[in-house]
This record gives C-alpha cells, structure tokens and sequence, in this order.
C-alpha cells in the first residue's frame, strides 16, 4: 500500500472537497430563503442576488458531480492496483515453498 500512498491521499482530499461542498450548499439554500422572505426590500437587487446564489448552487451541484466522479475513478483504481499487489505478494510466498509442502 505505501507505494500507493499518492492515491489514497489524493482519495482523502477528494473526498474531503466533495464532502465540504456539501456542507457549504445549505448556507446558500438559507440565503436564499431569506432573500425571498424579506419584505419591503427593492425586488431587483433581490432578484440579482436570487440568480446569483442560485447559479453558486448549481455550480457546486456540478462541481460535486465532477469530483464524485473522479474520487469514484480514483477509488477503483486505488483498489485494483493494491488487490493486484496483493495477489501478486500472495503467489510469491506460495510458490517460495518446496514441492514437499504441496504432496
């Protein structure tokens, strides 16, 4: 696995964006809310901000899709090569052992 090192940090910090964008999309949800309960406020610096925290959701919508497609890639071959490595080391050991082991 230490050979793999680069692979699983980058799965740690692939995983920590993705999960940290969606920590971050309920505040603008919450923004949101509050533009459109305001009352008295001028409609279209309202609906300015409205579209703007909109398209910030949907850019973090498709930002997380991105990453969660390519932390899903990284994971697959994260796991590949070290079950590969594995199953390599195990048929080592067993063909180190003599012909009388397996009579």
């Amino acid at each position: 696995m230490r050979k793999f090192s680069p692979l699983f940090f980058s799965l740690l910090v692939i995983f920590t964006i993705r999960i940290s964008a969606d920590i971050i999309r309920p505040v603008f949800y919450r923004r949101i809310v509050d533009i459109l309960s305001a009352s008295g406020a001028d409609r279209t610096a309202s609906i300015h901000q409205l579209f703007t925290f909109v398209f910030i959701i949907v850019s973090l919508n498709a930002f997380a899709g991105l990453i969660g497609r390519f932390g899903k890639y990284i994971h697959l071959l994260f796991e590949i090569k070290v079950i590969e490595q594995l199953r390599n080391f195990a048929f080592k050991k067993i063909e180190s052992h003599s012909h009388t082991f397996f009579t």
